[in-house]
């Protein structure tokens, strides 16, 4: 199932999009990291404040992908991405198996643990 399938009366319809809007943010969040970092390494800046700048910088990302891994689950309100310490992208839920995308709990029905 995508996004695009989806439908504005479907029970998850705002969760998905609010993730899908979260998720566009930190790739684009991601790549200005990256424009931003490379720029200060070839500016004329002291090296000091490079180094402060791109930590900074490096930060905000770090900080901003957390929003993105620890968005909740629509249906069981955990974090969709993490259990315990692992981390990373997934098609479902590490805690109900709710697939990504689903429309409602009909398509995807509860195999919680």
């Amino acid at each position: 199932m995508k996004y695009k399938s989806l439908k504005k009366s479907d029970l998850y319809y705002q969760a998905w999009t609010a993730y899908k809007w979260k998720h566009i943010i930190n790739n684009i969040t991601f790549v200005a990291v990256f424009a931003l970092c490379a720029t200060i390494l070839s500016s004329s800046i002291p090296e000091n404040y490079k180094i402060f700048l791109i930590l900074f910088f490096m930060l905000g990302f770090l900080i901003r992908t957390n929003i993105v891994y620890y968005w909740r689950c629509p249906r069981c309100g955990k974090p969709f991405h993490m259990k315990w310490i692992v981390l990373g992208s997934t098609t479902e839920c590490s805690h109900c198996h709710l697939k990504r995308w689903a429309p409602n709990d009909k398509e995807a029905p509860n195999q919680a643990l």
